[in-house]
């Protein structure tokens, strides 16, 4: 969908070595920018809506898709995040 969010192909949090942003933002949602005009929405917070695994694979498949060429993540991957993020 146009103009509703930051493109995923080449998105450098998408790219990282480290996924842990990409992750965060599945995880925790994410909002547009301070300033940020127009139609861009706010994405919702997974936690509690996906699994550990679920959250892996949708990470992964960002990471891979589109021309992207990043590592898949792992479910310990994101269960570590969650841990360090929901103490």
């Amino acid at each position: 969908v146009p103009d509703r969010g930051p493109p995923l192909a080449g998105n450098s949090a998408v790219l990282a070595a480290d996924p842990t942003s990409a992750i965060r933002i599945v995880v925790e949602g994410a909002r547009p920018a301070p300033g940020t005009h127009g139609p861009v929405q706010r994405m919702p917070p997974m936690r509690g809506t996906l699994t550990s695994d679920e959250i892996a694979a949708v990470v992964s498949y960002v990471r891979g898709a589109w021309g992207n060429r990043a590592a898949p993540v792992s479910e310990q991957d994101v269960r570590r995040l969650r841990a360090a993020i929901h103490r």
